[in-house]
């Protein structure tokens, strides 16, 4: 019904017109139908003790912050067993939970009861958490998006906020990516209306909720910094200006880290136990049938067994940094808009396909640059947006949230419209994205590979990635290219209009003196 509901409206929207801000409350009620349509499905770890899932992890987390002090909240104790869904997350997760967690124990303590709450499948308590995801979605994700795409089209709009993969994570699975998502819109909307200060602050606060937002640090970087040092391609600022805007950002950004993380400073190894917690190298180098490079090799090397995991991580480092290297270059030499969003793109795939520890969830930090682009690269935007979809589908469907599917088919069928040979490419790709899901719900895997449906997914999805992250590649490199040209050409017409000028002033000269020695020698014979 939610489906139908969605095309109708979509139909409505594209005969009536283009201006997204005649649809904005159709819109935004069509998108708050779709979460909740999507929040009465289940949630990961449900009915699954000891442990259970995500859900539990997330209340638990409001549990440890609301009865225990600050100085215990990553510190492993008889009241806070790290082993049980200890808090992996930076400060402001941590604070996010305690503010949440205090609303919950105000409505229904035994919520948030320190021990006796484990594990608590109560349905208020439910309806309780699937709204706070909800009012932060409505808050803070929405309308930072609608504020970027608001002079885009209708039903490009209509794409971006109703994207399935971030709906039926927070929404079915259960977190609440969407906020340091949300945080991180707003710092790209910031940078867009030239306030770099704004923008910082708004990303440290993003990276300071999630740690995964590192995936966007080093284009993020690579723009302010371009920004800074030059007026255009190649064209460098004032000294005085540069030490001006490079210290504007070096003091705001220092200045949020340090209010963040003051709490956890006064307490012996404290930020060291933050740390520690959020950069779990131990956990080993992948998590399940992730779509990168690692997951999808370990079939044919076994790489844990070959290498040590500080020799996996340097690896892995090194790849990542070396295939970030032309998104860095062109955004220091070239800031445009969209060399940014492109940039964001491929520094996220980047990660995604290479560093250490990687979840399937994380492909969610590389979708939100590609609905930033769907205005100018609609076709393999859509794409990529539905193969995302098809490769977060093995961990939907053992959390039992039957919408996936369904949704992210209507997703593509909606807006992957138009009719072309790239387009039938495109439909024939995530056609054969659909039979894997399909033969991984009916089709039982061999006894001696009870994973093969998810690795043949994770493989599937990467092939798609790759060829998506060498594209950019090629885009980012040849744009960096064109920025040498342009300027060699720039100084070449340069020289030939200062070798032209200085030839027609040595031509008037000449003339000058023919001038005045004829005039002199008229005067001798008279």
């Amino acid at each position: 019904m939610v489906v139908c509901f969605f095309m109708d409206a979509l139909k409505i929207m594209t005969r009536t017109g283009d201006s997204c801000t005649e649809h904005k409350w159709l819109i935004l009620l069509l998108s708050i139908v779709v979460q909740a349509s999507i929040s009465l499905s289940g949630y990961s770890g449900f009915n699954m003790p000891p442990k259970f899932g995500d859900f539990e992890a997330q209340r638990h987390w409001m549990e440890i912050t609301t009865n225990l002090p600050i100085s215990e909240w990553y510190v492993n104790s008889t009241n806070n067993d790290l082993n049980y869904w200890g808090l992996d997350y930076p400060p402001l997760t941590a604070y996010h939970s305690f503010i949440v967690g205090k609303i919950s124990e105000m409505i229904h303590p035994e919520w948030t009861a320190l021990h006796t709450s484990r594990g608590i499948t109560n349905d208020y308590h439910k309806l309780f958490m699937r709204m706070s995801v909800m009012v932060t979605f409505v808050a803070l994700y929405i309308p930072a998006l609608w504020l970027l795409l608001k002079n885009a089209k209708s039903e490009v709009l209509l794409a971006a906020l109703l994207y399935p993969g971030l709906m039926l994570i927070d929404n079915g699975h259960f977190q609440y990516n969407h906020i340091s998502l949300g945080l991180f819109l707003w710092a790209v909307y910031f940078f867009f209306k030239n306030k770099p200060a704004y923008g910082s602050v708004a990303f440290v606060l993003a990276l300071s909720f999630k740690q995964m937002e590192l995936y966007h640090a080093i284009p993020i970087f690579a723009y302010l910094l371009g920004r800074s040092l030059f007026y255009g391609p190649l064209t460098l600022r004032p000294i005085k200006s540069i030490i001006y805007h490079l210290a504007k950002l070096g003091i705001c950004v220092i200045i949020t880290f340090a209010v963040v993380w003051a709490p956890f400073v006064y307490s012996k190894d404290g930020p060291l136990q933050v740390l520690g917690r959020i950069f779990p190298f131990y956990r080993g180098l992948f998590e399940d049938k992730v779509a990168n490079f690692w997951c999808c090799s370990s079939v044919v090397f076994k790489f844990k067994d070959l290498l040590t995991i500080h020799q996996l991580l340097r690896a892995s480092t090194g790849l990542v940094l070396l295939s970030v290297i032309p998104t860095f270059f062109t955004l220091l030499l070239n800031p445009s808009k969209t060399c940014f969003l492109m940039g964001l793109l491929n520094s996220s795939l980047s990660f995604f396909l290479f560093s250490f520890q990687v979840h399937e969830k994380s492909i969610l930090l590389a979708a939100i640059p590609a609905l930033l682009l769907l205005q100018e690269e609609r076709l393999l935007m859509t794409t990529l947006l539905s193969v995302t979809n098809i490769s977060l589908f093995p961990l939907l469907l053992k959390d039992g949230v039957v919408s996936a599917l369904p949704y992210s088919i209507a997703y593509h069928c909606v807006f992957q419209n138009n009719v072309s040979i790239k387009s039938l490419l495109s439909n024939f790709s995530f056609a054969a994205g659909c039979l894997l899901c399909v033969a991984e719900m009916i089709v039982p895997p061999p006894a001696h590979l009870p994973f093969l449906f998810p690795l043949l997914n994770a493989i599937y999805s990467f092939a798609h990635f790759i060829l998506l992250k060498l594209y950019l590649d090629y885009k980012m490199t040849s744009s960096l290219v064109n920025i040498f040209r342009g300027t060699n050409t720039k100084k070449d017409r340069t020289e030939q209009l200062s070798r032209k000028a200085k030839t027609e002033m040595e031509k008037r000269n000449a003339k000058t003196k023919d001038g005045e020695s004829t005039g002199i020698r008229q005067r001798t014979r008279r």
